[in-house]
C-alpha cells in the first residue's frame, strides 16, 4: 500500500477518535448543565416529603407502618415541567386546576411528581448541585433510607 495513503488513513482514524472524544465531553457537559438547572429548579420550587402512614392489610387483618416518599415540583410554566419529566424520564405529570384566590382564579399549574425509588434515583443525580440546606438534608435522608435498605437486603441474603 502507498505510504502516503497509510498516513492519511492513520490521520483520519486519529481525527475520528478526537471527534468522538469531543462529542462525549459535550454530551457530559450538557448533562451536567441539565442536572444543575434541575437542582436549581428543585431548590426554588420543589419539595421532598418522607413520612409514615398506617396501611391495613386485609389478608393479615392488621395495620402496619409504611414509609411514604414523594418529591415534586409545581409550576405554571408547563414547558418547564415537561422538560423535567423528559430529562429524567421518571415520574408523572399532574394537571392542577386553578384555585380560588382573593381576586378570581390562580393560573393553572402542573406538578411533576416522583415517588419512592423514582425520587431516590433523581435525588442521587442532583444532590451535588443542590444549595438549599433543608432540601439537601431531606434528600440525604431519602438516599440513606434506600441505601440502608439495600445493605440490609444484601446482608440478609435476600438479593
Amino acid at each position: 500500500m502507498n505510504e502516503g495513503l497509510e498516513n492519511i488513513l492513520e490521520i483520519e482514524g486519529v481525527k475520528k477518535e478526537a471527534d468522538q472524544l469531543i462529542m462525549n465531553k459535550m454530551i457530559k457537559h450538557q448533562e451536567e448543565l441539565g442536572l444543575s438547572y434541575a437542582a436549581g429548579l428543585f431548590d426554588g420550587e420543589g419539595c421532598i416529603v418522607k413520612g409514615f402512614t398506617h396501611k391495613y392489610n386485609p389478608v393479615m387483618k392488621k395495620k402496619y407502618l409504611c414509609t411514604t416518599i414523594r418529591m415534586e415540583v409545581c409550576n405554571t410554566d408547563f414547558g418547564l415541567i415537561q422538560w423535567l419529566h423528559d430529562f429524567f424520564q421518571e415520574g408523572h405529570i399532574i394537571n392542577l386546576k386553578p384555585r380560588k384566590i382573593k381576586y378570581g382564579l390562580s393560573k393553572p399549574q402542573q406538578r411533576w411528581q416522583l415517588t419512592h425509588r423514582q425520587a431516590y434515583r433523581v435525588l442521587k443525580k442532583i444532590l451535588k448541585y443542590m444549595k438549599e440546606k433543608n432540601k439537601i438534608n431531606k434528600a440525604k435522608e431519602v438516599i440513606d433510607y434506600y441505601e440502608k435498605s439495600e445493605e440490609k437486603k444484601i446482608s440478609d441474603g435476600s438479593i
